[in-house]
């Protein structure tokens, strides 16, 4: 990974994300928590879950996933991982957890 990236996920950022899958009180607990373990260096390959809900919580989010798949070389294959992105937003419409479009 670029040495160079900022790295630069807010507690908020991943409240918000979590907040989606979680309720309230457990967003923000484990934001709080997640926040002290994130390193430019970790696998966010294994992480994909967290990087679909970080894009899809805020436009800032979305701008640093972007570019830590882009650092990372996840961004490869973009085609699917806009599926992915667009079958997870779904999925989320449907539970209630994100305004429909």
């Amino acid at each position: 990974m670029d040495d160079d990236l900022e790295f630069d996920l807010t507690e908020e950022e991943l409240r918000l994300a979590l907040r989606l899958v979680l309720g309230e009180d457990d967003a923000r607990r484990k934001a709080s928590k997640i926040a002290g373990m994130l390193t430019p260096d970790m696998d966010w390959a294994a992480s994909e879950e967290m990087l679909l809900a970080l894009s899809l919580a805020s436009e800032s989010g979305d701008r640093k996933v972007r570019r830590l798949r882009a650092a990372s070389g996840l961004d490869t294959d973009n085609a699917s991982w806009d599926q992915k992105r667009e079958r997870f937003r779904r999925e989320l419409e449907e539970q209630g957890e994100l305004p429909p479009g």
